[in-house]
């Protein structure tokens, strides 16, 4: 429940940190995607699509320090996500919910506690580091390419879950 635990508590990031106002202005609705998923909408969506998981191999080689809500030792993972905005709106408003996105990752770089999506199991001392990941044009090219989509603004983003 990792995957979908990180998931979650980034859509509750941006759903309490984005500004209301700004959603609204067109009637944005947030979403998680999955690969499978193709938004044929016209309506905007910021879709946040995970689209890669490994496990974080500096994390895992450190001793753990708790267990999980199972009884098991954490597996660190790093989890890839897209953030876009789907469907059809006005440029200037695509770049300023990604620069919202944007800014609310620097400002909240870790998730811990209350801010960890309710419902998934999470052992004592979990946490989320969220930061900028870049990805190389062709990566980029080839990510959209493989959704069968244009290319457009987005926001990689990287989640450490330990």
């Amino acid at each position: 429940m990792t995957i979908a635990g990180c998931s979650a508590s980034i859509m509750g990031l941006f759903a309490r940190g984005l500004p209301a106002a700004l959603l609204a202005q067109s009637d944005v609705e947030l979403r998680l995607l999955s690969g499978a998923q193709a938004v044929t909408e016209a309506r905007p969506i910021l879709g946040i699509l995970p689209y890669q998981t490994v496990p974080d191999a500096v994390a895992r080689s450190r001793p753990p320090s708790s267990r999980d809500g199972r009884g098991g030792v954490p597996l660190p993972l790093r989890i890839a996500y897209l953030v876009a905005l789907w469907g059809e709106a006005p440029a200037a408003l695509e770049q300023a919910l990604i620069d919202a996105c944007l800014h609310l990752v620097e400002d909240q770089p870790f998730l811990t506690g209350a801010a960890l999506a309710e419902g998934h199991v999470w052992h004592t001392d979990a946490s989320i580091r969220l930061s900028l990941d870049p990805l190389a044009p062709d990566a980029l090219t080839g990510l959209w390419r493989a959704l069968g989509q244009p290319m457009r603004l987005a926001l990689p983003l990287s989640a450490l879950v330990a």
